[in-house]
């Protein structure tokens, strides 16, 4: 029997995500076919019925978290090409959904061409120093201080999300030491940095300039969000650290269906404790409505565990219905949980660092629907990084990798067909759904 089932949130609202995110993914062509014969419980609605449903249903909070994910799934506009109308673009159910919320998605694309013109030019000094083209960065930073008014540069969002103006963050990684610290390993402070930069075009999953790109599409919809005749609150949550909106990346190997997500966002807190608590693993149920139970596995020998040394965790999963009328199912899995935290030598809380990492231990039984059966899972592991970039700002990067089991192995293949893989076909938008809400949920948890 399984595990009872805790009262969800509003699944009708979950259901609604997945479906957005469904029909917002593949923009660059990482995501393959969608599925065909699926149950229609878990089909993803169509988009303009989606979108209804959050409008008429979410808060604003959600109702605002949607409109990214559709709108970040369109192309950006050509570069220097005129702006005039380029919001046409943009699909009927995407604009009918704007207007109704009085979000004038003609500034928002003229913002977001301005915008992206800009980020090419802090991309590529971002670059020049990863690179160690101490000489570029510095020509290009004498360009990128003097603003204009209308630029990414003067806005007041990117000034609040790098912690000040943009020449004293660029002055910030300028100033680094140039030689060793007395007793400290050979590296110096900005060697170390570049060093930071280099990896992570790895963890995000994608490449500087594109990741600079789409942090200005998110200050350009941040502004124009803002902007509204009834503006809605930009924080995450009352009081509480500031989740700027994600960026992610879903990859799906069309060979094995194996999905990998990565979620990237910045997050902007006075103090690193209140995102260790919201990274605890023991908060997981408490981020999301996925989780039914989620807790440590008691160990029988003396050895009870560190937060430096892996400990086994339980988890419950629950299947999201369409509707929320129908028990879909579920998986109960062991994990692999290791939690480090680093801080701040000089005892700093707006510095410091911390990485979870987990990974299949046992996927123990599931249930889609009528299939119950021992396992379920061959893939689940990921992690989640927590770097700072600058004192009260840090990089908050999530990834998850994913493959269930294959349940009718005697249908013939992969194959938008295959019932038996539909889980796996529908993987990239469920964990992207995922992933973005305990980011968004990291603010309001804290």
């Amino acid at each position: 029997m399984a595990p009872k089932r805790k009262s969800p949130l509003n699944e009708r609202l979950v259901t609604a995500m997945l479906s957005v995110q469904f029909h917002s993914l593949g923009r660059e062509g990482q995501i393959g076919r969608p599925p065909t014969l699926v149950s229609p419980d878990l089909a993803p609605l169509p988009l303009d019925e989606a979108l209804d449903i959050v409008r008429a249903k979410g808060t604003e909070d959600f109702q605002r978290e949607v409109m990214w994910t559709v709108l970040r799934g369109s192309p950006h506009p050509p570069f220097r090409e005129p702006f005039r109308g380029r919001h046409l673009r943009y699909p009927p159910p995407v604009r009918f959904y704007c207007e109704t919320l009085k979000f004038d998605l003609a500034v928002f694309d003229e913002r977001r061409s301005q915008y992206r013109s800009d980020a090419r030019l802090f991309a590529a000094a971002i670059v020049s120093y990863a690179l160690e083209r101490l000489d570029v960065f510095a020509a290009l930073q004498a360009v990128i201080v003097k603003r204009e008014e209308g630029s990414l540069f003067a806005s007041e969002l990117l000034q609040e999300a790098l912690g000040g103006p943009v020449e004293d963050f660029l002055g910030f990684l300028h100033d680094m030491e140039k030689v060793p610290r007395p007793g400290e390993d050979t590296l110096t402070q900005q060697k170390r940095c570049a060093r930071s930069l280099r990896n992570f075009e790895e963890e995000v999953g994608v490449s500087l300039e594109t990741y600079v790109g789409e942090f200005a599409d998110t200050v350009a919809f941040m502004e124009t969000w803002n902007a509204r005749e009834k503006p809605g609150r930009l924080e995450l949550g009352a009081q509480a650290p500031r989740v700027y909106p994600a960026f992610t990346v879903a990859l799906q190997d069309p060979k094995t269906l194996t999905t990998s997500v990565t979620s990237t966002s910045l997050v902007r807190a006075d103090d690193l404790q209140p995102l260790l608590v919201a990274m605890d693993p023991r908060s997981w149920d408490g981020l999301s409505t996925w989780f039914r139970e989620v807790k440590y596995v008691k160990k029988r020998s003396k050895d009870r565990g560190t937060p430096h040394k892996p400990k086994q965790l339980r988890e419950v999963v629950d299947i999201h219905s369409r509707g929320g009328q129908t028990d879909m199912g579920f998986f109960e899995n062991l994990l692999w949980v290791e939690f480090k935290v680093g801080r701040d030598k000089e005892g700093r809380a707006d510095k410091g660092w911390a990485t979870l990492d987990f990974s299949l231990a046992e996927s123990v039984r599931s249930r889609l629907l009528w299939d119950e059966r021992p396992g379920g899972l061959l893939v689940n592991s990921g992690w989640t990084k927590l770097r700072c970039i600058s004192p009260g700002l840090w990089r908050l990067t999530a990834r998850k990798v994913l493959r269930f089991s294959d349940r009718t192995p005697q249908s013939g293949g992969n194959t938008p067909f295959d019932f038996g893989q539909t889980l796996n076909l529908l993987a990239p938008s469920v964990l992207s759904s995922w992933l973005e809400s305990d980011i968004y949920s990291t603010g309001r948890q804290a």
